[in-house]
């Protein structure tokens, strides 16, 4: 059964008091798994976090955070995560880093023989990374699987090709049109390659949500 609005908010303050802020070079699993940080011997360290009051079964960081400057290469990170302790600890919430609201697509809107995704006004870039997630009742196109980047490459302004690797030269080869509402949505991966890095993340931009 749903929560009410009232103890969405009452476990954001129980789950969401004393956490700390990681990044991931992976996208986590459900179980708590897969979640790859990057050595403390580039400087990383995950940060405690500083929340405002829970609203409306939300809750978001209240005073910008910031990770130390790299001392090397840690790496391309895709996923941030919300933890119990500064080292080990317990994996709470995890997101892909810098998502945006999503977009919708139907089986209509899906070529397999181009293996093009109709999208109107997606506003889209070569090179996006791009997540396509399944609701309830529905089935993800064959070829595709939830919750695994992709990158884009725009054909125009109202259509799109998935690709397996950066370089856009490994299409997605989507064999069915799937049935259903399909959830589409760009993330914003943060490179750091080398040292001097520092990553920040404005108040507001850490959200946590209970349904």
């Amino acid at each position: 059964m749903p929560k009410t609005t009232a103890e969405a908010n009452t476990v954001l303050t129980d789950r969401l008091d004393s956490t700390f802020f990681g990044l991931s070079t992976t996208y986590p699993t459900l179980a708590g798994g897969s979640f790859t940080e990057p050595s403390p011997a580039n400087g990383y360290a995950r940060q405690a976090i500083t929340y405002g009051a829970a609203a409306s079964g939300s809750r978001s960081n209240s005073s910008a955070l910031s990770f130390p400057a790299s001392t090397g290469n840690q790496g391309r990170f895709v996923a941030g995560g919300i933890w119990s302790a500064s080292t080990s600890g317990t994996l709470r919430y995890f997101e892909w880093l810098g998502k945006e609201t999503s977009k919708y697509f139907q089986p209509a809107d899906v070529n397999t023989t181009t293996n093009r995704i109709t999208l109107t006004g997606h506003g889209w870039s070569d090179g996006d990374s791009a997540v396509i997630r399944t609701p309830a009742g529905s089935t993800i196109p064959a070829g595709a699987s939830v919750d695994t980047e992709y990158f884009v490459k725009s054909i125009d302004a109202n259509t799109i090709e998935l690709y397996t690797n950066s370089g856009l030269t490994t299409i997605l080869d989507l064999t069915s049109a799937g049935a259903g509402s399909q959830e589409i949505f760009r993330f914003l991966p943060r490179n750091v390659n080398a040292s001097g890095i520092t990553l920040s993340f404005a108040s507001g931009q850490i959200v946590n949500t209970e349904q």
